[in-house]
């Protein structure tokens, strides 16, 4: 396949293979911003498929969970199970290339949502086993590939712009909290104090 690079706004090598031009009109999936897919994109090739602690435990992406991390990289390959590729450093776009050409030209896949699915029984270890060879032949990045294709320095910024923007957010928050107990207390009614018994009876004979 022939791949050419492109820079990205941030400044990061970013890899566009060929006839991928329609792979970056994908419909955004609810809950994802097309910035948040690429993270995730440069993510799976900096860490692998699976490694979703990794992503989480970087701040790379706040307030996404493993399961959504899971679920975005089905939709992104068009494939839902994800065992072939486990640990495996891919560019997600390449093996939706070929997911959209299998799913044009086979009758024999079967499809759920736009997603490939097994409509059969569960695979065995060494079904399992023979696909992830035939994936890593097809889809694994090398040491260098990786470092050519993903720019440190661009996750780097992420990381910093995602915790500016949670401080920002959590800032936003006590200023709308506190504003929130100030009205409270300038509205509150003013403390009468009531004697216990009444004047009456307090004065002196």
């Amino acid at each position: 396949q022939v791949e050419k690079m492109s820079t990205n706004p941030a400044g990061g090598k970013v890899v566009f293979r060929a006839h991928s031009a329609s792979l970056h009109n994908i419909t955004q999936s609810p809950g994802w911003s097309a910035e948040e897919e690429e993270v995730l994109r440069l993510s799976l090739m900096k860490f692998g498929v699976g490694c979703w602690t990794r992503v989480v435990n970087d701040c790379l992406l706040p307030g996404k969970t493993i399961a959504q991390l899971s679920n975005q990289t089905q939709r992104m390959i068009m494939q839902q199970s994800l065992a072939g590729f486990e640990n495996m450093r891919i560019d997600p776009l390449a093996v939706r290339q070929d997911n959209e050409e299998l799913i044009r030209t086979s009758s024999e896949v079967t499809t759920k949502n736009g997603i490939i699915i097994n409509a059969g029984g569960n695979p065995t270890a060494e079904e399992t086993e023979r696909k992830r060879r035939e994936n890593s032949r097809r889809y694994e990045l090398t040491d260098e590939q990786v470092a050519s294709l993903v720019d440190d320095e661009v996750l780097t910024l992420v990381k910093r712009k995602k915790r500016l923007e949670v401080e920002r957010l959590l800032a936003l928050l006590a200023a709308k909290r506190n504003a929130q107990e100030a009205a409270k207390s300038a509205n509150a009614a003013p403390t009468i104090s009531v004697p216990l018994y009444p004047a009456s009876m307090c004065a002196s004979t």
